[in-house]
């Protein structure tokens, strides 16, 4: 699989075209039996294989939990010596909920900069281990919003009901996105969910926090995915 990543024209200027050249997916599920190095390398392993090289110049592993959640830091040295990666650059990238897309912006920088010619990018969380609620409200201010009783989940409905109060939109406005993620997963079989839902299935669900629902809710769970 290939694909090209667009860039800004200020940047294409100075900066070469970079390619997705291979993907890799573990299955989404609750892992018992293996560990959180052996999902991120695993997948790393499969996107090699199905861009058919051998070797990369640098490793991005974008991971949130793990010294929460499996009291270990330093996580992306871990995967590339399980992936056979030896003596290559290795970064642990947190962003919150948007670590795994800043893992794949630095892999994105490396090549494009001609720092490195092949990098990979995995996004990898074994959240089955574990407190994850507790450990997911870190991402938040601990002086100003934990501190009050904030969750993670609480503050996506704040900003739920604040998109939805600006665009003027219904309390249901937005089930369609449960229903699309639904869909989208009947045609992926390492997703964890495989079955269509309807917009009213959305509403009728259990209300988690306002105006949140049960089924607008990802599922505490084991994965990681490549490229």
């Amino acid at each position: 699989m290939t694909g090209t990543l667009e860039v800004p024209v200020t940047l294409s200027r100075i900066m070469r075209q970079v390619s997705i050249v291979g993907i890799g997916q573990v299955p989404v599920q609750k892992v018992y039996a293996q560990s959180l190095r052996w999902l991120g390398a695993t997948a790393v392993r499969q996107a090699m294989s199905d861009a058919g090289v051998d070797q990369v110049d640098a490793l991005f592993a974008g991971n949130m939990l793990s010294d929460e959640l499996q009291n270990q830091k330093h996580i992306a040295a871990l995967i590339a010596d399980e992936a056979g990666l030896y003596g290559i650059e290795a970064l642990q990238v947190r962003a919150a909920t948007a670590t795994g897309a800043a893992a794949l912006r630095l892999a994105y920088l490396a090549v494009a900069s001609e720092e490195a010619d092949l990098a990979v990018a995995v996004g990898v969380e074994k959240m089955s281990e574990g407190a994850a609620t507790p450990a997911l409200a870190k991402a938040l201010d601990a002086k100003q919003e934990v501190a009050a009783g904030a969750t993670l989940i609480s503050k996506n409905a704040d900003l739920m009901r604040l998109y939805m109060e600006r665009h003027n939109m219904p309390e249901d406005g937005l089930v369609n996105f449960a229903v699309n993620a639904h869909q989208n997963a009947l045609t992926n079989p390492n997703a964890l969910f495989h079955k269509k839902i309807s917009a009213r299935d959305v509403r009728q669900s259990r209300t988690i926090v306002p105006p949140i629902r049960l089924l607008d809710c990802s599922p505490i769970c084991d994965g990681a995915a490549a490229v």
